[in-house]
Order: C-alpha cells, then structure tokens, then sequence
C-alpha cells in the first residue's frame, strides 16, 4: 500500500526528535565529564604552585620549564621545605642542566642539609656555567669559606697525625729503651750466672784434680801432672762413672784376671762405646789406656780426643788421623809383633804442639802432623769386640 505525503513528513519529524533528544544526552555527558576532570586539576593544582605552573607551561621550551620548577624551588626553600625544594631542583637541573641559577639554588639547599661538600660543587658549578650580579661575590665567598674552612680541617688532621706519629714514636721509643733494659738485665743476669758457673766449674775442676791426683796415687809414682784419672777403684758393680755419657752395655766389675783390680767390660754382644765429657785438657798431653783384648775378631777400636780419631785394628788398616798403618799381631814366625790378644796392652797417644804420636806398650807406631787441632773437651771410645779397661790417665807434658 502506498504510503502518502503525509505519512513520510510525520515520520520524518519523529527522526528528527529522538536525533536531537541523543545528541542532547551526549552533550550532557561529555560537560559532566569535563566538570569533573577539571574539579580533580584544580584540586592538584590548589595544592602544589608548581605543578600549576608546569601545567600551564606544558608545551612550551625545557628553558621555560626549568624557569617554574626553579620559581616552585625557590618559594619551597623560602618556606623552610628544603627537601622538596631540593626535589624541584632536581626536576629544574633535568631539564636545564647548563642553568647557573639552579646550580646556585642547589648549593643553598645542600648547605642548609649540612652537605658542605655538595654545596661547594654546586657554587662551583655555578660559578663555571656563569652567574651575575651579587650571586657571583655570594657563590665565590661561600666557596673561598669552605675552602679555608677545608685547608684549616686539613691542617688540624695533619697536626692531629703528626701528633699521632709523636706518640707512637714516642711509644716506640719507650718500648724499645725498655726492652734493651730488660736485654740488659737479662744480659746481667746471664754474666753473673756465667760467672759463677765458671767458678763452680774452677772449683769443680780444682777438686775434681786433688781426687784424681789422691787416686792416682794408688798406682802412680808423679801425680802433679795428672789432669784426669780413672781406674775405676771408687765406682759400684754394674755401673759406670758418674757424668759418663752412653755405655749402656758396660759396667764395671772386679777382674778375674788382675787380682785388686776392677775393670770396665761389656756385659752383652754388640758395638760398646762411651763419652768422658768435660776434660781439662792442658796445651800439650798425654792419654794412656790400660786395657786387654779378649776378643780374637779384628773389629776396629777408634777412640776421638777432640777433632783427631785414631783406630787400631789387628792384621788391617789401622789410622791416626789422616795416616794409615798397620799392627802386626805377635807369633812365632813375627815375635816382634803386638800380643794382641789375651794380655794387657797401653795405648798411648802423646801431643807436643803439632806432632802427634802413637804408641802401644811403649813402642812407637806412628807418628803425624796436625797444624789445625782443636782443643778436646771430651774423650769418646768405641769397640765391638770382647775387651777390659782397667785404667784411663791424662797428663800435662
């Protein structure tokens, strides 16, 4: 059914008025919208100038920026708000870091904290990117202040170090004086302790010689040349002479063979030897060793007086010192030959300046040289055969 002109016009107007009815309520929601957007920037606005002028200035150059946050920083230091001064600054160096003003700006704030070396970077800065009027003579007066306040903390650290140095030099010095008087003492100490063993060892020694000259005249004809003596009368079954060092395997016993005698032997198999320390000797001597040899093996006997060794060894090398020779041993196709075996023999090693001489039953062995002798203190003996000692003399020549 067609639709007449009537129709079409009435139906066009009802287009138009829900049309406008929408775009009504649009505008209506768009401006409640705009209303409250603006209610929350005046809010931020009324409570922080800056950010007012930030806001408005949005779109211009950093240069310009810089300026608002600079004037904000400026009205908060005023106010006493350091901190969030210096938090403006901070936005203002952001955006203009060659700007003189917030450099100086930043060095009032950091001496108002306390951070002296801060500020005087800051003035400094300043001072470099150009400042003008009074703030020139403000930033370099401050500056020159904390350079003299900085040179004169410098010297009182120097002072208070070389004061520091005093002491410990002075410390040091007491310590070291006070150690060498302990050194000293001790040192005293040491001398009279010295002194008075050697006294005791003079003394020792003096008895020691008056014993060893009353025994020696047991079986001695000239006793004033005896330095030391030993024959064994005055020392108990199983033992050796006191201060002997070794001889774990002799003792001294009576002889079976020398009736009245007593005669130091081992008493078990092996390698024997002993040390006599703490002999006397005179510049020029003479040792004698009463013994007998029961053993038929031919171990070697060595005695070392000082640094000279001597060793007798039957029907081998026998040695005194660097020379070497040897003992025949007596029988009937050599009856000059040494009774070894089974009798009683005397060693005797005699010291006249630098010659040495051997000699067994009196007759002469060998003989040497010896220009780099040191003085004995000890005579050391050692065997590993069966034998006796009956007797050990030191003389004075």
């Amino acid at each position: 059914m067609p639709i007449s002109n009537a129709d079409q016009t009435l139906h066009i107007r009802r287009v138009y008025r829900i049309s406008k009815i929408v775009i009504y309520s649009l505008s209506v929601i768009a401006g409640l919208l705009i209303l409250a957007a603006i209610y929350t920037e005046l809010k931020i606005v009324a409570s922080d100038p800056t950010y007012r002028i930030a806001k408005i200035v949005e779109n211009i150059s950093y240069s310009d920026l810089a300026k608002a946050y600079v004037f904000g920083a400026e009205r908060l230091l005023e106010q006493g708000k350091v901190e969030e001064g210096m938090a403006r600054l901070d936005l203002a160096v952001d955006k203009a870091p060659n700007n003189a003003r917030v450099w100086l700006l930043k060095g009032r704030a950091y001496e108002t904290l306390g951070n002296e070396n801060q500020a005087v970077d800051s003035y400094r800065r300043a001072l470099t990117l150009g400042l003008s009027g009074q703030e020139i003579e403000e930033a370099k007066r401050i500056v020159r202040r904390y350079e003299k306040k900085g040179e004169e903390e410098a010297r009182i650290a120097q002072e208070q170090q070389r004061r520091k140095e005093q002491e410990r030099q002075r410390q040091a010095e007491g310590q070291r004086r006070q150690a060498q008087e302990v050194q000293r003492q001790k040192a005293e100490v040491e001398s009279q302790e010295e002194e008075e063993t050697q006294h005791r060892q003079v003394a020792r020694q003096q008895q020691t010689l008056e014993q060893v000259r009353q025994a020696a005249k047991r079986t001695l004809n000239v006793v004033d040349d005896v330095v030391f003596y030993e024959d064994f009368f005055e020392v108990s079954d199983g033992l050796l002479p006191k201060e002997w060092v070794g001889g774990t395997t002799l003792g001294v016993k009576k002889s079976q063979l020398r009736p009245g005698k007593r005669v130091l032997s081992p008493f078990q198999a092996g390698r024997h030897s002993f040390t006599i320390p703490n002999i006397v000797f005179p510049k020029d001597f003479r040792v004698e060793f009463e013994m007998i040899n029961n053993s038929n093996c031919c171990e070697d006997l060595i005695f070392n007086i000082g640094n000279l060794s001597f060793g007798l060894h039957t029907n081998g090398d026998s040695w005194l010192g660097d020379g070497k020779f040897r003992i025949l041993e007596y029988s009937r196709s050599n009856p000059q030959g040494l009774k070894w075996t089974g009798d009683v023999i005397l060693v005797t090693l005699e010291k006249n300046g630098p010659v040495f001489k051997l000699f067994i039953n009196q007759r002469e062995i060998k003989m040497i040289r010896k220009e780099n002798f040191s003085k004995p203190i000890s005579i050391s003996f050692s065997y590993a055969g069966d034998f006796g000692i009956y007797r050990i003399v030191v003389y004075k020549l």
